[in-house]
């Protein structure tokens, strides 16, 4: 990882973040911890994996927030078809 991006401010937003360290590349390469000026919200909508993720950032202190809520992204053939004429 480059200096300039630890240095960097930013904000980083996992979608189906899991328990937060289960299938995260981020955790398991130690990013987090490497870019404590990012501002990180996590979205996961399983209530028990919302927990154990509650949990397992709980002492990450550049942490923004933790957030219950199933997402939907709705795209239409005819859009996607439209767009690539």
């Amino acid at each position: 990882m480059s200096e300039r991006m630890t240095k960097s401010t930013g904000s980083d937003m996992v979608i189906g973040a899991n328990d937060g360290i289960s299938f995260d590349p981020a955790w398991f390469f130690g990013y987090w911890s490497k870019v404590p000026q990012h501002t990180i919200t996590w979205v996961e909508p399983n209530p028990t994996l919302f927990k154990r993720l509650t949990a397992n950032t709980v002492a990450i202190p550049n942490k923004v927030r933790v957030v219950y809520q199933a997402l939907a992204l709705i795209v239409s053939l005819r859009s996607i078809a439209t767009h690539l004429m």
